[in-house]
């Protein structure tokens, strides 16, 4: 599992503009880990170079649907971005209600 040191490093290295004061992870697995910045950006790094073309759909999906799809509900605006061979991160702010997750489907 990474530390939040090295998220903070890796976070801090890829956005230079990015001002770190407090991370929480809220979830981490091997290939994939999810934490908050200062209780304002969430950040899902994806450590598994297969997810890229996902993460690609993912943010087209969303301009979709904040182009074309008339509701009051929240959709993340990706702010932050970066993809390689490695990682994939994706930033935006947080939104605040309901976590989405499997366990609210249970």
């Amino acid at each position: 599992m990474i530390s939040i040191n090295s998220i903070s490093y890796l976070l801090k290295n890829k956005f230079n503009n990015l001002y770190i004061e407090e991370i929480k992870l809220l979830s981490s697995t091997n290939e994939y880990i999810t934490c908050l910045i200062n209780d304002e950006y969430i950040f899902n790094i994806i450590l598994n170079p297969s997810e890229t073309k996902k993460y690609s759909s993912e943010k087209d999906n969303l301009g979709f649907l904040r182009k074309n799809l008339d509701t009051n509900i929240s959709l993340p605006n990706i702010e932050y971005s970066f993809i390689s061979d490695d990682v994939v991160i994706k930033g935006y702010k947080k939104i605040e209600g309901i976590t989405l997750n499997i366990n609210i489907f249970r």
